[in-house]
This record gives structure tokens, C-alpha cells and sequence, in this order.
């Protein structure tokens, strides 16, 4: 599922908040009775809506250029980060490109900064 969605290992740990060896190890079979809440990260990572919300009314999706980013921006943009730009819509339309999500990022620091 995950590679059929051109998600690579690496981006799925970062927007899970999981080690890539356990989600490795999830795919090969290997983990038996994975956790409700590290099955729920990994199903948010994997959804494909854009932002918009899933038949999950938790769940949201992570649009293909905030996935560039949060790869680019490593640990400066943790998972809950990630979950909470996802949720930004403005006029119901949402940045599409790494750089359009870069600036969003970058404004909201300013601004939780000044405050």
C-alpha cells in the first residue's frame, strides 16, 4: 500500500512518528499485534484526500508537497506539525508545492513567535 502511493520508508516514519524498522517489519509481517494508535498513525500517513477530512473524522490527510517538506525540514517539523498544516484550508484550497508549504510554515513560526 505504501509504495503503490509513492510513499517512500523514510517519509512514512517521519509523518508517523515511527522508526523505519518497525514499519519495515510491520509490512515483512514480522509485528503480530500492532497498537491501535501506531496503526492509526500509519493509516493518516497513508490516505491520499489532500487535507480534506477521511471517512474518519480524526483522521487527516497529508497532501504531497507538505510531505516534501516535512522530509526536507527533518525534526523541525514533527508529526503533530505536519497533522496540524494539513488541516489548514483557505477558501477550501490548501498550498500545493513544498514552497507554497514552506512559506505557510514559515509565517505561522513568525507569528507564535511574536505572540
Amino acid at each position: 500500500m505504501r509504495s503503490a502511493r509513492g510513499i517512500s520508508l523514510t517519509l512514512l516514519a517521519k509523518l508517523t512518528g515511527l522508526s523505519a524498522s518497525y514499519l519495515h517489519q510491520l509490512e515483512q509481517g514480522e509485528i503480530r499485534r500492532p497498537g491501535p494508535e501506531k496503526l492509526d498513525r500509519v493509516l493518516l500517513a497513508l490516505s491520499q484526500d489532500n487535507g480534506r477530512r477521511s471517512a474518519n473524522a480524526n483522521v487527516f490527510v497529508v497532501p504531497k508537497g507538505l510531505q516534501d517538506l516535512a522530509i526536507e525540514r527533518g525534526s523541525q517539523l514533527t508529526p503533530a506539525d505536519v497533522q496540524m498544516l494539513a488541516r489548514i484550508q483557505v477558501r477550501g484550497k490548501q498550498p500545493v508545492t513544498r514552497d507554497d508549504w514552506r512559506v505557510l510554515w514559515q509565517l505561522l513560526c513568525y507569528l507564535v513567535d511574536r505572540a
